[in-house]
């Protein structure tokens, strides 16, 4: 048995016997990645969307309603939006979701730009805003077990629920605000 102190043949040893940890797939890195911008945005518009809608109105009722409207796609589409990402393939349902969100955001921009913002038009990004994040989610919801061994299932969900605290509660809301 080794000593409590190393010596090159105690390093032989325990190198030996401990196993290299077991590495996701490269393709994991990429979808870990876009899971970080993507949770990043939207911990980005969680707060700049009733910030901009505060300076638009006094109505709390308004400006608590544009977070109803971003998770009411939830409940109108969750199920719909299952079914959508399974019968294509998960990446192209994700990156769609996200180009339709960055899309809302860019025309949200230039209405703001261009001094032509409403609570409507609000209401109506929240609303393309919420459709985007169900199907994302049930992407990678979706891809994770398809790309990822079984063995490494629960690693790889502990990395994609830290890449969404990580965005939508670390980085994004003090970038928003």
């Amino acid at each position: 048995m080794p000593s409590a102190f190393a010596t090159g043949t105690d390093v032989d040893y325990y190198r030996d016997r401990v196993q290299s940890p077991a590495q996701l797939p490269r393709g994991f890195a990429f979808l870990w990645a876009g899971t970080l911008v993507s949770f990043t945005g939207d911990g980005i518009v969680r707060i700049a969307m009733p910030l901009l809608a505060t300076s638009l109105t006094d109505d709390s009722v308004a400006i608590g309603g544009l977070a109803a409207a971003t998770q009411l796609p939830w409940l109108l589409f969750g199920v719909k939006a299952g079914r959508m990402v399974d019968a294509s393939h998960p990446v192209r349902a994700m990156m769609r979701a996200d180009l339709l969100r960055a899309t809302a955001l860019c025309l949200l921009g230039v209405a703001v730009v261009a001094d032509r913002v409403s609570i409507p038009a609000l209401f109506a990004v929240a609303l393309v805003l919420g459709i985007g994040d169900v199907i994302f989610s049930a992407g990678s919801g979706s891809l994770v077990p398809e790309m990822v061994p079984d063995d490494l299932l629960p690693k790889a969900n502990s990395r994609i629920e830290v890449a969404e605290t990580i965005g939508e509660a670390g980085v994004g809301p003090p970038a928003g605000g």
